[in-house]
C-alpha cells in the first residue's frame, strides 16, 4: 500500500521526542508499505528549530498557521490551507491509496479533506483526548462527529474509546480497536541494579517514576500531593523522577520547594526510548495521575519492562492492569494514590500478569488490515455509484 500519514503528533525538528508512538507505527508500516508523513509544525514553534530544513526521508513539515486558543472550530480549515501545497505535491508524485490521520480534530478532519482531494479512502485514529475531552465542548463535538461520519473507518486504542465513539453515532462495524505495540527490543526487563547504575541512582533508593506532558490533563500535581507521605516513610531513600515538559514545570518546581521535597524530586527533560527504558527498569513503580487517558504508552512500556504501575482509573487503563500486580485509584484522590504506591513498593507481587502488550509489528499488521478494509469499502462504493449512473 501507499499510505499518507497526517498528524501534528509526530517528531519534528522543534519537538523531536513528541509522538514517538506514531513514529514507531510509521516505521513498522514501512516494512511492507510505502509511507509518506505530513507532520505540520505550528507557526508558534517554528523559530525554535535549529535546522528547520533537515527532515527524515519521506517526512514533510509544512508550517501550520492557526489562531492560538481562539476560533478552534476553524482549526481544520486553517490546517488544510497550511498543508494544501504539500498534499498537491503528493498527488503529483506518488498518489497514496489511503490517508491515515491521527487525532480527530483538526488532524482527522484535514485527513478526510486530503483523502477527498486525492480521491482515496480515509481512516482516522483516536488516542483518547479527542474523544474523551474535546467532545465536552459542543462546537468541537460537532466537528468530531462530522469527522467520524466522513471517514471510511475509525481506529481506537481501547474498548472504552470504541464505546465512546458508538455513543457519538459511529456504527460499531466501522470501528477497529488496535492496542498500541511496544518496541520489545527496547522495552524489556533488565536487572534493576544495572539500570540504576546507568541512571546514576543508588541501589537502595525507592524510585517513583512519572512520565508525561506537564499539563493539567495529566495532573502531575497529584503526585506531589501524595509525596509527603512517601517522604515521611522512606525519607532520603525516596527519589521521585518526573520526565516531561510543559506549562506546569515551573509551578511543580515551586510547589516541591514549598513542600520540602526539592531534595527528593527531579524533573528530567523528554528522552529517547532507549534512555526511558533504563528509567523504567530502575523504578520501583511507574505512576500515572491523569484525568483522562486512552491507553497510556508509558504504562505499556512499563509492563514490557516488568515494572508495576499505580494509575488513576480513567479511560482504558483498567483494560491493561493486572490484578494484584498493578493498582488503580480514583482520579484526584491523593490519599489513595499514596497508599497504593506504598503497598506496591513494600508488598511486590509475585503473580504473573494477565496482560502483555504486543510488539509494534503486530500493531502495524492490525492497522494494515483496517486500511485495506477502508480501501476496499471505498472502491466498492465507487463501483456501486458507477453502476447506478450507468
Amino acid at each position: 500500500m501507499k499510505i499518507l500519514f497526517l498528524s501534528t503528533t509526530f517528531p519534528t525538528p522543534t519537538r523531536p521526542c513528541q509522538g514517538a508512538f506514531n513514529q514507531v507505527l510509521v516505521n513498522s508500516l514501512r516494512h511492507r508499505n510505502e509511507v509518506q508523513v505530513v507532520a505540520p509544525i505550528p507557526w508558534t514553534q517554528w523559530h525554535e528549530a535549529r535546522s528547520p530544513d533537515v527532515r527524515a526521508e519521506g517526512v514533510h513539515h509544512p508550517i501550520y498557521f492557526y489562531s492560538p486558543k481562539v476560533l478552534r472550530t476553524y482549526y481544520a480549515a486553517m490546517y488544510w490551507q497550511s498543508i494544501r501545497r504539500t498534499i498537491q505535491q503528493a498527488r503529483k508524485s506518488v498518489k497514496p491509496d489511503v490517508v491515515l490521520g491521527y487525532f480527530l480534530h483538526p488532524d482527522g478532519c484535514a485527513a478526510n479533506r486530503a483523502a477527498r482531494y486525492l480521491g482515496v479512502a480515509s481512516v482516522v485514529m483516536s488516542g483518547g483526548t479527542d474523544l474523551r475531552l474535546l467532545t465536552k465542548t459542543n462546537s468541537r463535538k460537532a466537528k468530531i462527529q462530522q469527522t467520524l461520519r466522513q471517514a471510511d473507518r475509525l481506529i481506537v486504542v481501547s474498548r472504552e474509546l470504541a464505546e465512546r465513539a458508538e455513543s457519538l453515532g459511529v456504527h460499531k462495524s466501522k470501528i477497529d480497536v488496535v492496542y498500541r505495540g511496544v518496541d520489545r527490543n527496547c522495552f524489556q526487563p533488565m536487572q534493576q541494579a544495572c539500570a540504576r547504575h546507568e541512571c546514576n541512582i543508588p541501589e537502595e533508593a525507592v524510585v517513583i517514576l512519572w512520565v508525561g506532558r506537564l499539563e493539567a490533563v495529566k495532573n502531575p500535581a497529584l503526585l506531589l500531593a501524595a509525596a509527603l507521605r512517601w517522604k515521611q516513610r522512606w525519607k532520603q531513600r525516596l527519589q521521585i523522577k518526573m520526565i516531561g515538559e510543559g506549562s506546569l514545570r515551573y509551578h511543580l518546581i515551586q510547589r516541591s520547594r514549598k513542600q520540602g521535597l526539592e531534595d527528593v524530586f527531579e524533573i528530567l527533560p523528554p528522552m529517547n526510548q532507549q534512555r526511558l527504558a533504563l528509567y523504567l527498569n530502575a523504578a520501583n513503580v511507574t505512576v500515572l495521575t491523569s484525568r483522562s487517558e486512552g491507553i497510556p504508552n508509558v504504562l505499556l512500556a512499563s509492563i514490557a519492562c516488568n515494572t508495576p504501575f499505580v494509575a488513576t482509573d480513567v479511560g482504558g487503563v483498567a483494560e491493561i492492569a493486572s490484578p494484584n500486580v498493578d493498582y488503580l485509584v480514583p482520579s484526584e484522590d491523593a490519599d489513595s494514590l499514596a497508599a497504593a504506591v506504598i503497598a506496591c513498593v513494600e508488598q511486590p507481587s509475585i503473580q504473573l500478569r494477565t496482560f502483555s502488550p504486543h510488539d509494534q509489528m503486530y500493531m502495524a499488521a492490525a492497522v494494515e488490515r483496517t486500511l485495506r478494509r477502508a480501501i476496499h469499502s471505498r472502491r466498492t462504493a465507487l463501483e456501486v455509484q458507477t453502476s447506478d449512473a450507468a
